[in-house]
């Protein structure tokens, strides 16, 4: 997650995500269905930055380079989100300089508000009543076994709950 500057001030956030191959933990992938603590899990950091000024923090990346099992891979998948990021501050900063601060800052509310309104009206379509769905991983990694995961949800006037209570249940 980065801040996005015009002129010094924030007028915005970007976020990039991704599924890493390896992030230290006891198998070479990101989760473990065995992990029975966060430590098992890899090499835990805190919020911190890892960008300083357009800068790489070099102690950060030594402390990564040294924890996971595939340190130039994940490197460059960093590098890639950061890239990503870098295109969006671009990207506000053209809108800005085209359309005006002003009407950037009234357009991107009205999108969240945009978002949600059309979010409210795709809810209250679904009629009200309990629903229940499931569905399978395709295993736990262990065996050849499929994984049921389990949804109940319930609809009242548009607003909906989600239950996952039951999910990881075996068929």
């Amino acid at each position: 997650m980065r801040p996005y500057f015009y002129e010094n001030q924030i007028v915005g956030y970007g976020w990039t995500f991704l599924h890493s191959a390896d992030v230290g933990g006891k198998v070479p992938r990101s989760v473990s269905p065995t992990n029975t603590e966060a430590f098992q899990e890899g090499l835990l950091i805190p919020p911190m930055k890892i960008v300083q000024a357009g800068e790489f923090n070099p102690d950060l990346l030594q402390i990564f380079r040294h924890n996971v099992r595939t340190p130039d891979l994940n490197i460059g998948d960093i590098k890639a989100m950061l890239a990503a990021l870098e295109v969006g501050q671009r990207r506000v900063t053209e809108m800005i300089d085209q359309y005006g601060h002003d009407c950037f800052l009234t357009m991107r509310a009205a999108f969240i508000d945009y978002g949600r309104l059309k979010a409210r009206e795709a809810f209250r379509q679904i009629p009200n009543g309990e629903y229940d769905f499931w569905d399978y991983l395709d295993d736990d990694s262990f065996t050849q076994i499929p994984v049921r995961i389990r949804l109940r949800m319930s609809v009242d006037d548009g607003l909906i709950h989600l239950d996952y209570e039951e999910q990881m249940h075996r068929p």
